[in-house]
């Protein structure tokens, strides 16, 4: 219990970092970290964290307007601009020093359609941009605003338009 203790206070204060100058960004993700931690517990933590996991998803639906699961992985210094409108699907894993802007999306398909997103270190994405399906997205990418990415990103790559077109570096 004493290293997931650690764990959630580094992340907080990195994510805490990684937003300086965004108060709503650190607000946000402060309240996910330690929703999440509760959340992740044993049952007795779980019970106990009811309140925290409530107020976060009301603030997180209701003040935010976002879908931010506490089940999706989510790593470090997670930069969130513009934090209105994100919608990210429950199994999404996402990697560290990410940058999500408002409307972007990472989701399924659809019912039936198995398969979230895999999003790697480093990728920053322009305002509602939108990656469905099973996709890798490598480190270093950029998505551009307004893509729509369903096809597996390579490291290093920009995509941009709709559907997403890939510019190598």
């Amino acid at each position: 219990m004493v290293k997931k203790n650690k764990t959630i206070t580094a992340f907080v204060f990195q994510d805490w970092h990684a937003n300086s100058g965004n108060f709503k960004g650190r607000i946000f993700l402060a309240l996910y970290r330690l929703a999440k931690w509760f959340h992740d517990g044993n049952k007795p933590l779980k019970v106990l964290g009811t309140p925290i996991i409530a107020g976060y998803k009301i603030v997180s639906q209701f003040g935010f307007g976002c879908d931010f699961p506490l089940t999706l992985s989510l790593g470090p210094r997670a930069k969130i601009v513009h934090i209105h409108g994100l919608v990210v699907n429950r199994k999404t894993k996402i990697g560290s020093d990410v940058v999500l802007r408002n409307g972007v999306t990472l989701g399924i398909k659809g019912d039936g359609f198995p398969g979230a997103p895999i999003i790697g270190d480093r990728v920053e994405f322009g305002s509602n941009s939108i990656v469905v399906g099973p996709v890798e997205v490598g480190n270093d990418v950029k998505i551009g605003a307004g893509c729509v990415v369903v096809k597996n990103v390579p490291s290093g790559a920009i995509a941009v338009g709709n559907p997403a077109r890939l510019i190598i570096r």
